[in-house]
């Protein structure tokens, strides 16, 4: 069986022997409607939240959050459909950079659209390790420390725009993560993250998920009432299947309700291998890549084989999480130390750490062998060889299953 395999923006054709048991998974296909009326009928119809016209009303310094270019929100189109209601108001934008560089003027471009040269001396980038922009907010009941950027904790209005899909650990993207991650301090998103290796984590959990809850808790902490959110959900081909605006938890909660419908697959079983493909621009780097890692071990049996690929063009990402697993001799060693002393990132490297204990965990990216060895990972210099490997370690009666977008894409038994 030759089957078509994504790598990068470039497609390769692998062979699977004939007598492998293949399901090829993807996101669920739905019907798209016009993408400007979805937007459009969302923003003019928002849910516990007065109209946006009346909701700007009185404002005279108004900030919009975006997401940065490692998310596929089409900012750029929902900036152009509010064009008329901000052209005449003292706006401003911030880039929800959380702990992620800031974006190149490529992605300035791509994100803004044609409105950046217009808007290019309001446009703001958010740095969570400066503390001069930081202003503290709270507590949560577990512990965080909440300091936000300090433009939006004194604006008199915010507009939130993001999309919502399944997150590895935050349950799902989208909403209160425009606060946290996207405009909080370093040490708030360190002590947020710590909580993903707690019980209950996991892609489409909200309750019992404590990285969730505690975002959730923080986003309280700027008063809802001066919160416009705009939540967009896009399907596997990036284009906008479903639109939600108004309070941030209950817009939140509709759109992870049709993120839902797009990303959660139902498969028959766990497979004995299982092809996990990270598309872009997730395939950015290793760090973001995890995601499509997380995803595809709910679908896969213990002493399994999984094959990640992903081409990580930019390489490792933040890099904490390999500088530790680097030093170790053993994932248990990984484990310890994360448990020890935590740090932001470590959570990638426990969690990598625990999948090499469990599963064959084999990986095609554009890393050197070595950074993947580090990782505990067995890297193969083209898909093709990996899934050979793999039906020789399984037997040529086993089940594969091949997730198209691993990091969009949750399977449901």
């Amino acid at each position: 069986m030759n089957i078509k395999i994504p790598y990068g923006y470039d497609e390769v054709t692998v062979n699977v022997a004939d007598g492998i048991r293949v399901e090829i998974v993807e996101p669920n296909e739905n019907r798209i409607g016009d993408a400007e009326a979805l937007i459009g009928s969302a923003i003019d119809s928002p849910i516990d939240a007065p109209p946006l016209e009346d909701f700007l009303a009185g404002s005279d310094d108004t900030w919009v959050i975006v997401n940065d270019g490692t998310r596929p929100t089409p900012t750029a189109l929902v900036l152009s459909l509010l064009y008329s209601k901000l052209k005449d108001r003292n706006v401003r934008f911030m880039v929800a950079t959380g702990t992620h560089r800031a974006p190149t003027e490529e992605e300035l471009d791509k994100i803004f659209g044609s409105l950046r040269h217009e808007f290019k001396d309001r446009i703001f980038v958010h740095d969570s390790r400066n503390e001069e922009e930081l202003i503290h907010a709270g507590d949560t009941s577990r512990g965080t420390p909440v300091s936000f950027n300090k433009r939006i904790m004194a604006a008199q209005r915010i507009i939130t725009i993001n999309s919502v899909e399944p997150h590895y650990f935050a349950g799902y993207t989208g909403g209160r993560k425009s606060f946290l991650p996207g405009v909080a301090g370093y040490e708030t998103i360190e002590r947020n993250h710590s909580h993903a290796l707690k019980p209950g984590v996991a892609p489409t959990a909200l309750k019992g998920n404590a990285v969730s809850e505690d975002m959730d808790e923080a986003a309280t902490l700027i008063d809802p009432d001066k919160i416009f959110s705009i939540q967009i959900v896009l399907d596997q081909k990036h284009r906008i299947y479903g639109a939600v605006c108004g309070h941030i938890e209950t817009s939140f909660l509709e759109a992870a309700k049709k993120a839902d419908e797009v990303f959660g697959v139902k498969i028959d079983g766990k497979a004995d291998i299982v092809l996990t493909l990270v598309r872009p621009p997730k395939d950015i780097n290793l760090y973001q890549a995890q995601h499509a890692l997380e995803n595809a071990k709910l679908a896969l049996k213990r002493d399994g084989v999984v094959i990640w690929v992903c081409a990580c063009h930019e390489g490792i990402g933040p890099s904490k999480f390999f500088d530790l697993m680097k030093v170790c001799s053993s994932p248990q060693e990984v484990k310890r130390m994360v448990e020890a002393d935590y740090k932001l990132g470590y959570h990638k490297a426990s969690l990598l750490a625990d999948t090499t204990q469990w599963a064959h965990c084999f990986a095609v990216t554009g890393l050197p062998d070595a950074d993947i060895g580090k990782i505990f990972f067995t890297q193969y210099p083209t898909i093709q060889a990996a899934i050979d490997k793999a039906v020789e370690i399984k037997g040529p009666d086993a089940r594969m299953l091949i997730l198209m977008d691993g990091t969009l894409t949750v399977p449901l038994l």
